[in-house]
């Protein structure tokens, strides 16, 4: 289910990690490492067809937007760096759900991975960067940015769990406007480093960042059916944002209240019900059958399916709003 995709999109970060150990701009390091580290970046991301820079070039480029770039990371980045910065440059990685911030900071150019012996991830800050990161972060405008980001940053989650998938850009120019100063060309390139650190994503024909819910299951028949797709500011009510923001519409909560009371002693052990209902809710906005939502609650029952439980799915396929490329069963 959705916590498998989960595991397997860990597993994939986790490989991206190890494939990378080693690799910097900075220190003691050969030419192939550097161009390896640079091939894996935003850098060589935002520019494929520019001639590549020089080892010298990179790390001036690096160390020189650091203080820009700085406010521009997500939270996971943030705490990752702090305790960096705390304790010598280096640190383990804590959790799976740290690995994207991980790759986010290798990505930057300020990191390297570090495997040590007994197979944990080591995340090691570039030396040259420290000092700027302490300037930066002692600056008074760093923390309002950081506060106008993490509003940014909820509205956006909540859009994509209103939607399941939204176009980047459109959103941006909108929302960003009133939060952000700057739209120029260097600080919209900041902003979607962020995106792609915060986000589930991919890329349309045209290369458009496309921002996914994580429980979407197949992106390619929703992403077609946002061709050329626009934000339009009228389409969310403050209530809508804020049942977004919490991944709960005040029309779903009551379904899915009673189905979680239902299966809270029908599971097997191990089971959280509401984080299991949560996923077939996810299931149910993007266009799963009565059958295949019947068949994985069978799978996880620890008791025989009950009309109580039976009637309690119908009415959380009958409330659930709909993604846009799935078929509605709610009744006017």
């Amino acid at each position: 289910m959705l916590s498998r995709m989960k595991e397997q999109s860990f597993e994939e970060l986790k490989a991206r990690l190890v494939s990378r150990s080693g690799l910097s701009v900075f220190g003691r390091t050969s030419s192939q490492h550097w161009a390896e580290a640079y091939r894996f970046s935003y850098d060589c991301a935002e520019a494929p067809n520019e001639a590549w820079p020089t080892h010298a070039q990179l790390r001036a480029a690096v160390k020189r937007r650091v203080k820009d770039e700085l406010p521009y990371i997500t939270d996971r980045e943030e705490g990752i760096l702090r305790r960096m910065m705390l304790f010598g440059g280096t640190t383990p990685l804590l959790s799976d759900e740290e690995l994207s911030a991980a790759d986010s900071l290798l990505r930057r150019l300020w990191c390297s991975c570090v495997i040590r012996d007994d197979g944990r991830l080591f995340l090691q800050l570039a030396e040259p960067l420290a000092k700027p990161m302490l300037q930066a972060v002692e600056d008074d405008a760093y923390f309002e940015t950081r506060g106008k980001m993490r509003a940014l940053s909820a509205t956006l989650h909540s859009m994509v769990y209103l939607h399941g998938m939204l176009y980047a850009q459109p959103a941006l120019k909108h929302l960003s406007g009133h939060l952000l100063p700057s739209q120029d060309e260097y600080h919209l390139r900041l902003l979607n480093r962020y995106l792609m650190a915060e986000f589930d994503y991919c890329l349309d024909r045209q290369g458009n960042l496309v921002l996914m819910h994580p429980g979407l299951v197949c992106p390619e028949r929703m992403l077609a059916s946002l061709s050329n797709a626009r934000y339009q500011a009228t389409d969310y009510t403050r209530e809508m944002i804020l049942g977004g923001m919490s991944e709960l519409l005040k029309e779903e909560e009551a379904a899915n209240d009673i189905l979680s009371h239902e299966l809270g002693f029908a599971l097997q052990p191990g089971y959280n019900p509401n984080a299991f209902v949560n996923d077939l809710k996810i299931l149910v906005k993007q266009g799963a059958s009565h059958d295949q939502l019947t068949g994985l609650i069978r799978d996880k029952l620890a008791i025989r399916m009950t009309p109580q439980i039976e009637n309690a799915l119908l009415r959380v396929e009958t409330d659930t709003v709909r993604w846009q490329s799935a078929p509605s069963r709610r009744l006017n």
